[in-house]
């Protein structure tokens, strides 16, 4: 039998098991076209499942089936079984191709989803493999809406897929009730819209978008599950009847060559459906606001010449929409529709009317409402967004061309960022410094267009200039970070900081200066009391420069005069507020922040030459992903921004001391999961590791088995609690915390017991807490300053910390990570005021000298010989003996970034830190 053969079987098998069974024969008539041989075959497969009972026809997860079950005598029971390391605890449902069961990972302590292949199919070697390219075809796939898969495999005989575990209900479960509230089907569609954007942009097309392919959590997030008929673009299924029958595009259902579009039709039936509770017919014509029939009508198009023809576009329209309602929404124009138990079907026609006429009206009225005010709510919530880079990896701080018909941006190649210039409407960006072998990046166009600014770490790091096509590169200053022209073009500030994160800051605290490019001459800004500013933006009138900086912890944003003097606040509040950009005009300061949880634009009124806001912020964009490094077009119609996703876990890997050799092949991972988990600390008997969650407006200290398991919260509030260190008996962890106001070490029983305050240095930030190995003595970071210790045993009106002596030569200190296992040395980076660190070093606590043992790299951690240290550089790991200085590259993961480690107390397992980024650049356009 060939390949097509069978694949023509399996499809008419899956549409089948979807068809009535009282209509399955007729179906089966038509589908084959007189094929009686293949008729035969599919009838073969649809009588192999007869004796499982009734509940395998029914669509997968779309019922509980556990009663079901109960039914079905032939059933083999997997409850209490164990599959490698998953523990089966429950069924969750069933379908033609599989039954599905709740899961404990054991190994990471967590919920999975185990889907098995029934065992009947498993003597169909094209079966395990379509359920196999299930699999293959998920995982592929790194999005927020789709459905993550852990593992696959085969176990005595059964051959499943581990995947994410999803706690909620199928759409088709919600769509019980009959149809959604407009707002749930706009933010659900939207969702599965940019799960098969992403889908299509990786060349899989999914083929069986309906509702029971849909799980929704109860906090509104939408997962797409189950790509078993998903095929590559370009894949020729001519022929083929693939997906559901009642979802399937007109091209599907005449059995013609499919692509993309077809899921772009299956789900403008799955919207159609969500919207009016039951799918498209042409005697059934509904009653809904102008735009969503224009989208229905586009996606639903029989030539997919006239469909949307891509799910961006798509995607883009459905956000649209749901702006509109969430400003509705958010203004009390409307309100949620409260479910009534009345299932009399012109009850819910009427009340659906009413609904949507509500909804029309509301928009009307706020549309009216917000043309009569002076200023007007954000016309960005009728934006329409476009993704404009989709580069594996990171795109950082675009910036748009004056004239509106170009942008520049950051992209990482290799190991560096390279600036790129790239045409709107166009794919190809061109790279203007691919010449050098370092970073460059934070461009910045000049007011005329003609030039570029931008941070390279060339001859030493500063500020270049440089003509928009890349030629006739000068270097402005000798240091510098985020150039941001004077609107006359004459001038540039910048901070000698580095700020590209709103989540950590440099340790050194930063100023602003302006450089006149004509002369050099540069002057720094007086800023009163500010003792931090970076991300300089400066008004369009000339008078005042914004920037944000630290205020204690937390991050903020002010005006300053151009002439220096006292800053006046724009922010002022708990949440991390950073980097601002005036509009075009001058009228509005826009700015990130995560007041309302995700990181989000902002914008305030302000007058631009004395500082003053003169209203409430209002919301620019929605909540999603992180949304960073805003850039405004000059005529204000187009905002192109970061969108930024980033994942962090831990994984083990084996180390051979002797060998100097990282066993690859024994990766393995630790943690997962959407939460970012970061700076592992093993234990002192190497069965537990210390560790934070980080970048979210709570950080808080927890701990769990070595193996994942286990993982127990130690503090719980809105503070940032930070890199947890054990302290040499195992029973506390110190860790350096801003709940007193300011950074300073506090310690904490592993039980969660005893929070004490070790440390009161006031208004300083202390950092990185290393205990010395026989737990007397604490050494700590006081930023800018130097690395100081104190005596564990005494309270702090007792202490007098010991500062270590100056580094000879070096305009620096020695910044704290490591304390060596016999207790002789402590490793940590060469710091300098006004820069990242510059190497590693050591200082030996009983001759007082310090050593240098590299150029570069950062956070070593000694080996128990107390000579080599692993550390880390360009997100790969080193290895460097102390006395013989020569570093070694001992392992990548690239794309992956390793920023963090811990290692074993034998030196055999090394647990690491481990960042998954993913960011690209979009744009918000008005009409």
């Amino acid at each position: 039998m060939t390949p097509e053969r069978w694949q023509r079987i399996e499809s008419l098998f899956h549409s089948a098991l979807d068809c009535d069974p009282a209509g399955r024969s007729s179906f089966l008539d038509k589908a084959c076209n007189g094929d009686t041989a293949l008729r035969d075959e599919v009838v073969k497969l649809l009588a192999s499942l007869a004796d499982a009972g009734e509940f395998i026809e029914q669509p997968l997860l779309e019922t509980p089936a556990s009663s079901r079950l109960a039914n079905a005598a032939s059933a083999e029971s997997m409850i209490g079984k164990r599959i490698g390391s998953y523990e089966i605890l429950s069924l969750l449902g069933a379908g033609g191709m599989g039954e599905v069961y709740l899961a404990h990972d054991q190994r990471l302590n967590r919920q999975i989803a185990l889907k098995f292949l029934p065992s009947r199919f498993s003597e169909y070697a094209e079966l395990v493999e379509r359920f196999a390219q299930e699999a293959r075809a998920a995982s592929a796939l790194n999005h927020p809406n789709i459905i993550t898969i852990h593992d696959i495999g085969p176990d005595a005989g059964r051959h499943f897929i581990a995947m994410e575990f999803v706690a909620g209900e199928t759409l088709r479960e919600k769509l019980k009730g009959g149809s959604l509230e407009l707002r749930d089907a706009l933010k659900i569609a939207t969702q599965i819209a940019s799960a098969l954007s992403a889908a299509h942009t990786a060349g899989i097309v999914h083929k069986d978008i309906k509702p029971e392919n849909v799980m929704v959590r109860s906090d509104g997030l939408a997962k797409l599950l189950d790509f078993g008929l998903a095929v590559s673009a370009g894949e020729n299924d001519s022929g083929l009847l693939m997906g559901t029958p009642g979802y399937l595009s007109p091209e599907q259902s005449r059995g013609e060559t499919t692509d993309h579009r077809t899921d772009i039709f299956s789900l403008g039936v799955v919207l159609y459906e969500m919207l009016t509770g039951h799918k498209p017919a042409a005697e059934k014509k509904p009653e809904l606001p102008f735009d969503l029939k224009r989208i229905l009508n586009r996606a639903l198009a029989d030539d997919r010449a006239r469909r949307y023809q891509n799910a961006d576009e798509l995607h883009r329209d459905l956000q649209r929409q749901v702006r509109k309602v969430e400003a509705m929404f958010e203004s009390g124009i409307m309100q949620p529709v409260q479910p009534k138990a009345d299932t009399n079907w012109k009850t819910k026609a009427m009340a659906l009317a009413a609904a949507l006429a509500i909804s029309i009206a509301g928009w009307l009225f706020w549309r009216s409402a917000i043309s009569s005010q002076k200023d007007g709510s954000s016309p960005w919530i009728n934006a329409v967004a476009t993704k404009l880079t989709g580069f594996a990896g990171n795109e950082f701080f675009p910036a748009i061309a004056p004239d509106g018909q170009s942008f520049v941006y950051s992209r990482v190649i290799g190991q560096q960022f390279d600036i790129f210039h790239q045409r709107f409407g166009e794919a190809q960006p061109r790279n203007l410094t691919s010449d050098s072998n370092v970073h460059d990046w934070m461009a910045a166009f000049s007011p005329d267009g003609s030039r570029i600014a931008f941070r390279s770490d060339r001859n030493g790091g500063g500020i270049f200039v440089m003509n928009s096509d890349g030629g006739d590169l000068w270097q402005v200053t000798s240091e510098g970070f985020n150039p941001a022209w004077s609107p006359n073009g004459e001038e540039i500030v910048y901070s000698n900081s580095q700020a590209n994160s709103p989540h950590s800051r440099s340790l050194s605290a930063s100023k602003l200066f302006v450089v006149r490019l004509a002369t050099g001459e540069k002057r720094k800004i007086d800023m009163g009391s500010a003792n931090d500013a970076v991300h300089p933006s400066w008004s369009p009138n000339g008078a005042r420069i914004a920037f944000w900086g630290l205020r204690g912890t937390h991050r903020d944003i002010w005006t300053v005069a151009v002439s220096g003097g006292q800053p006046v606040a724009v922010t002022n509040d708990d949440a991390t507020d950073w980097n601002p950009v005036w509009s075009p005009d001058g009228k509005y300061l826009y700015f990130a922040s995560d007041s309302r949880g995700a990181m989000r634009f902002w914008r305030v009124p302000i007058n631009q030459t004395t500082g003053e806001v003169l209203g409430e912020r209002e919301a620019v964009t929605g909540s999603a992903s992180e949304s960073w490094h805003p850039s405004l077009s000059r005529d204000g119609k187009r905002l192109i921004y970061v969108n930024y996703l980033v994942k962090e876990n831990f994984y083990r890997v084996a180390f051979d001391p002797q060998k100097e050799t990282v066993l690859a092949d024994t990766l393995t991972p630790i943690t997962g999961g959407e939460r970012r988990v970061t700076a592992p600390q093993l234990s002192p008997d190497g069965e537990w590791l210390a560790y934070y969650t980080f970048g979210s407006p709570q950080e808080d200290i927890f701990i769990m088995r070595k193996d994942g398991s286990d993982p127990r919260q130690l503090t719980n509030d809105r503070h940032r609690d930070r890199v947890p260190r054990w302290s040499p008996d195992g029973k506390r962890l110190a860790f350096y915390s801003d709940r007193g106001g300011s950074y300073e070490i506090w310690t904490i029983n592993t039980d969660g017991s005893g929070l004490q305050q070790l440390t009161n240095w006031g208004n300083k930030s202390i950092h990185y807490p290393t205990w010395s190995p026989d737990g007397k003595r604490l050494a700590f970071y006081n930023s800018v300053v130097n690395t100081f210790i104190i005596e564990t045993d005494k309270a702090w009106s007792e202490q007098t910390p010991v500062a270590l002596p100056p580094v000879p030569e070096r305009d620096g200190h020695l910044s704290i990570w490591s304390w060596s296992p016999n207790g002789e040395k402590l490793a940590g980076m060469l710091q300098r005021p006004g820069s990242n660190s510059s190497g590693l070093m050591t200082y030996s606590l009983a001759s007082q000298q310090y050593e240098f043992i590299t150029q570069f790299g950062t956070d070593p951690i000694w080996l128990s010989d107390n000579r080599r240290m692993l550390f880390f550089s360009n997100y790969h790991l080193y290895l460097v003996d102390s006395r013989e200085k020569q570093p070694r590259k001992i392992f990548s993961l690239d794309p992956l970034r390793i920023i963090l480690a811990t290692i074993s107390p034998d030196d055999r397992q090394i647990y690491l830190s481990v960042v998954s980024p993913e960011s690209d650049i979009q744009m918000l356009t008005l009409n």
